[in-house]
């Protein structure tokens, strides 16, 4: 006997020697409960205390055979199952950080190096504001703005190298934060 309730779903299978076959669908909180349910119905069949030992033995065999065949066709229907939810259950969970749009390096484009003092900016429209400075040496980054997505335009200067302005750099956000973009900007000496 088959029922249906979800095009992708998880089997139900009895432990009994006529197997009962069930689908329901793995996503949300039913699913975690039918998978329970069915390991336990699988796992606590009662041996019959009146059956021969030779009995028993292929008793256990049977089922072994079956939790086998069993896992086998769990296995494969739990992944087209997962497969098919379109959306989480359960709320998303914002994080209660401060995400920057913009992640910037600064290098000097013959050496390679970091450059860790250039002035840095993004702008967006009549939006502006000086990325800041983070880290030193080698790790040193430009950082900014805070949660804000747009298209920016990002414009780096140091005293003794060309400007350099990258445009068309978007940042785009989800339900909960931007979404950073990191940038490499090479500096020409001039």
């Amino acid at each position: 006997m088959v029922r249906s309730s979800s095009r992708f779903a998880t089997p139900h299978i009895s432990a009994r020697s006529s197997f009962t076959l069930s689908f329901t669908p793995l996503c949300g909180p039913t699913g975690r409960t039918s998978l329970r349910s069915f390991y336990t119905s699988v796992l606590a069949y009662p041996p019959n205390e009146k059956q021969s030992f030779r009995s028993r033995e292929r008793s256990a065999a049977l089922t072994r055979m079956r939790l086998t065949a069993v896992s086998s066709l769990l296995a494969a229907a739990a992944f087209l199952g997962l497969a098919g939810c379109d959306k989480p259950t359960d709320p998303r969970v914002c994080t209660a950080i401060a995400v920057d749009a913009l992640v910037v390096t600064v290098v000097d484009a013959s050496s390679g190096q970091r450059i860790c003092d250039a002035k840095v900016v993004a702008l967006d429209g009549s939006f502006s504001e000086d990325l800041r400075p983070f880290g030193s040496g080698q790790d040193c980054t430009y950082s900014g703005p805070t949660e804000r997505a747009g298209v920016y335009a990002i414009r780096a200067t140091k005293a003794g190298y060309e400007t350099v302005t990258m445009n068309g750099v978007r940042v785009t956000r989800d339900e909960c934060h931007v979404i950073p973009v990191m940038v490499t900007i090479q500096l020409k000496k001039g």
